[in-house]
């Protein structure tokens, strides 16, 4: 009987037994509003986070085109003027592309997907520029046949092309 009593505002709800429910379903609405504001926030912060993740590999991408254009740019120029000037972005392309390959590694470390991705890009990166050393080395021994290192010129284009 004493439960009752407790709980009599329901049975007749006075004005203070009605503000009592009033106040007791605005908490489960604040409440409840609240977690799913909550639960919403960390998801947006998770996406902005993935987001963020995937630009900075984008960009790591980028770096390795990049370096490896200045690669091929700089062999062709040295092998049209045979100004040594021009293996400088040569030289410094190999330097940029490992170390960005090394960012991209960190990066998708925990990703196997991603990880198997990059392992066929390194079967594309490695063959460039062994490519382009080969070609200046054939160059170095072979400076008058002309005819040949540009059969060597196409060869690297299309490899240069699949990637």
């Amino acid at each position: 009987m004493n439960t009752l009593r407790k709980f009599s505002f329901l049975s007749n709800p006075s004005l203070s037994g009605r503000l009592r429910i009033g106040v007791f379903w605005a908490l489960v609405v604040l409440i409840s509003t609240s977690t799913m504001i909550y639960i919403t926030f960390n998801d947006a912060v998770k996406e902005v986070e993935d987001v963020i993740h995937s630009n900075k590999v984008k960009i790591e991408l980028e770096v390795i085109m990049s370096s490896l254009k200045d690669a091929e740019t700089g062999v062709r120029g040295f092998l049209l003027t045979e100004d040594s000037s021009f293996l400088e972005p040569f030289t410094n392309s190999y330097k940029e592309t490992n170390a960005s390959y090394k960012k991209l590694e960190e990066l998708v470390k925990n990703n196997s997907k991603q990880q198997k991705k990059l392992e066929e890009l390194s079967t594309l990166i490695n063959p460039r520029f062994f490519y382009l050393d080969s070609l200046l080395r054939f160059y170095s021994s072979n400076k008058n046949q002309r005819e040949i290192y540009l059969r060597w010129f196409f060869k690297g284009k299309g490899i240069m092309n699949n990637a």
